[in-house]
């Protein structure tokens, strides 16, 4: 069970979050309190994220000396200076984007500015979030990669749009020594399914600064505020609370009704309701009241019971919250379950999603597949027409190319310790040079990150079987000339006695080419 976001919040933490959000004698003496609890030269990260909040308040600010205030100064110009840099490289892709007709809608810190009396210096950034509709992806993906931008990790921008797209609800990129921004085209990591965001989008309006880009109602970015920092250990938890102190503090809306109208159509009432507890707790204030009166008795609704409703045991929670995070917005559930298959099943990389499905309901029994094959490949690729393998090649699955070319459905992206697997089942499709005769095999190298055995098929047959354990393993298969001018299909998948086929976890490095007597 995750830590309470207050376990993370020791006294110190608490006294300069006042001091940042309170006003006149309150936040002076919290920031005398602060000062006595903790030494400035020792300081953690996140209390020094919170010092520019503070650096031009001379309500807060009275009793220190001169060298204390000119440190805390220079955090806010260094904070300010950063922020324009940040600023600076992401506004020729807004103007791209623009450009392209991709409506862009600001997060997070990019869309707090008016929070913070407009003050650029105030709330330091690490990133620029910005969120796109689903539908324009993987045209703004294309437009990053024509301007420079590099994926954080190590991905393709088509693998980012063909893998990750359905499964998850942004992604980072970096560019040069300054540039850094966080791709989105979910709001929510809890919110991922096809109409997830279309209220968000339907109440936006545009930035205070009179640009092209939108920012979120106020509500809705509290939302997403309060869901983001109670997520995961976003430890210890202080710049979320100053920001939604400030937006609650700083709407000149009411935010309640529709506060608990997106909570629970995102199935987050309980993200929520704790999260505006952390805010009170820690503020020592009642900011709150008016938004938990709304929330009601915070009964959850439906979503949120299939989501917490097997918490805990295993495989049906994963389902369930899956479905959750597919069915969350105004997809519903219908339509985010029919998103969760396709996106558990990789179907857009498959050639016949009804026999995809099909197969895996039923366990994934060989023979069902390699009567389907006899109709043709059931895999498709990202890249078109690689370069066949023959006796020699060596493929590297450390570069995301590789994985566009030869990786079908099932995998999650490329890192530099390999390919990594990410469904119950992974496969490879391998063009086999013509003539290359029935000798030829290829050797798998890649690390198990499970304990179960790791089975492995060759056009559905299965020919090898991992001894089980997490470690390195190397696997030799038969892989012969294709049937037909067909490209051969490896699939690898987990064997779990007395169990349903469970996740296969995996990382792929290379796979060699050679002659049975070499591979032998």
């Amino acid at each position: 069970m995750s830590p309470s976001p207050l376990d993370l919040v020791d006294e110190g933490h608490r006294q300069l979050v006042r001091a940042a959000c309170l006003d006149g004698p309150e936040a002076a003496a919290a920031w005398r309190a602060w000062r006595t609890l903790v030494d400035f030269d020792d300081m953690d990260e996140p209390s020094g994220r919170l010092l520019p909040a503070v650096a031009r308040r001379t309500d807060v600010l009275t009793d220190d000396d001169d060298v204390v205030r000119g440190r805390i100064r220079g955090l806010y110009r260094r904070a300010w200076v950063a922020n324009h840099l940040l600023w600076q490289e992401t506004a020729p892709v807004l103007v791209a984007l623009g450009a392209g007709a991709i409506p862009v809608m600001l997060l997070k810190g990019a869309a707090l500015r008016r929070f913070y009396d407009g003050d650029i210096g105030a709330r330091p950034m690490y990133d620029i979030d910005i969120l796109v509709r689903p539908e324009h992806a993987r045209r703004a993906l294309g437009i990053l990669d024509g301007l420079g931008w590099e994926p954080e990790f190590v991905q393709s921008s088509a693998g980012i749009g063909a893998r990750l797209a359905f499964r998850r609800h942004s992604t980072g990129f970096v560019r040069g020594e300054n540039g850094r921004l966080d791709l989105h085209w979910h709001a929510l990591a809890t919110s991922i399914g096809a109409r997830a965001d279309d209220a968000f989008w339907r109440a936006a309006r545009p930035a205070a600064d009179g640009g092209p880009e939108l920012v979120m109602h106020p509500a809705d970015l509290l939302l997403h505020v309060l869901v983001h920092g109670t997520t995961g250990n976003n430890a210890p938890p202080l710049q979320w609370i100053v920001d939604a102190f400030r937006i609650v503090g700083g709407s000149e809306e009411p935010l309640g009704g529709r506060l608990a109208m997106q909570a629970r159509a995102h199935g987050v009432v309980r993200k929520v309701t704790t999260g505006l507890r952390v805010v009170e707790t820690v503020t020592g204030s009642t900011i709150g009241g008016p938004l938990f009166e709304a929330l009601g008795d915070e009964r959850p609704g439906g979503l949120e019971r299939v989501r917490h409703g097997w918490a805990g045991r295993g495989r049906a929670d994963r389902v369930l919250d899956g479905l959750a995070k597919h069915a969350a917005g105004e997809t519903g559930l219908l339509h985010g379950a029919a998103d969760f298959v396709s996106s558990r099943l990789d179907l857009p990389l498959t050639r016949r999603p009804v026999v995809t499905i099909a197969h895996a309901a039923l366990g994934r029994p060989p023979g069902v597949a390699r009567v389907a094959r006899r109709f043709g490949p059931l895999s498709r690729i990202l890249g078109t027409s690689p370069p066949p393998v023959g006796v020699g090649t060596v493929l590297d699955f450390t570069d995301p190319d590789t994985l566009d070319s030869y990786g079908g459905p099932g995998w999650q992206s490329t890192t530099e310790l390999g390919a990594e697997a990410r469904g119950d089942e992974v496969r490879l499709v391998l063009p086999v040079k013509p003539g290359a005769g029935p000798s030829l095999w290829a050797v798998l190298s890649f690390t198990t990150l499970q304990t179960a055995p790791v089975l492995v098929a060759v056009d559905e047959r299965p020919c090898a079987t991992t001894r089980g354990g997490v470690g390195p393993v190397e696997v030799a298969v038969p892989l012969g000339p294709g049937v037909d001018g067909q490209p051969v299909e490896i699939s690898l998948r987990s064997i779990r006695r007395g169990a349903w086929p469970g996740r296969v976890g995996l990382r792929l490095q290379s796979v060699r080419v050679t002659t049975s007597s070499e591979a032998t």
